[in-house]
C-alpha cells in the first residue's frame, strides 16, 4: 500500500498497536470463541471492530456488517480518489493524449469512418 495506513497496518502484525484500536477492542481468540454471543452483541451495539489475538499477536479483525459495508464504501471511494489523483499527475507530467489523437489512433488501427463513436463500436445488431 502507498498510504501511511498500510504501513501502520503492517506494523500491527509486529505487535505495534494501531492508534485507532482501543485496548478494550483487543481480545484473545479463545475469549471470543468462549463468549462469542456476548462479543457479537457488544460489537454490534458499539459499531467498533474487535481485534483478536493469537499467541499475543493481533491476528484477526471482527466487525459487523454495517461497519464492513461502510469500510468497503470508503475503500472504493479512496480508490476512485487515488485514480483521479494519478490521472491528474499524468496530465501534469504530459502523459496523456487528446481526444483527437485517440480517435486518429483508433482509426489507424481499426479503419476509417466518419469519426463518430458509433464507427468505433462497429455495426449494431
Amino acid at each position: 500500500m502507498r498510504s501511511g495506513r498500510g504501513e501502520r497496518c503492517a506494523d500491527s502484525h509486529k505487535g505495534v498497536p494501531d492508534p485507532m484500536t482501543r485496548p478494550t477492542d483487543v481480545h484473545t481468540l479463545r475469549d471470543f470463541t468462549q463468549h462469542s454471543t456476548e462479543f457479537i452483541q457488544k460489537l454490534l451495539a458499539s459499531g467498533r471492530p474487535r481485534v483478536l489475538t493469537v499467541e499475543g499477536q493481533p491476528t484477526v479483525v471482527v466487525l459487523g456488517m454495517v461497519a464492513y459495508h461502510r469500510l468497503e464504501h470508503l475503500a472504493e471511494r479512496w480508490e476512485a480518489v487515488d485514480q483521479v489523483r494519478e490521472g491528474l499527475e499524468d496530465v501534469e507530467a504530459g502523459r496523456h493524449r487528446s481526444y483527437g489523437e485517440v480517435i486518429r489512433s483508433l482509426r489507424e488501427r481499426y479503419g476509417t469512418g466518419n469519426g463518430s463513436i458509433e464507427d468505433l463500436a462497429g455495426p449494431q445488431p
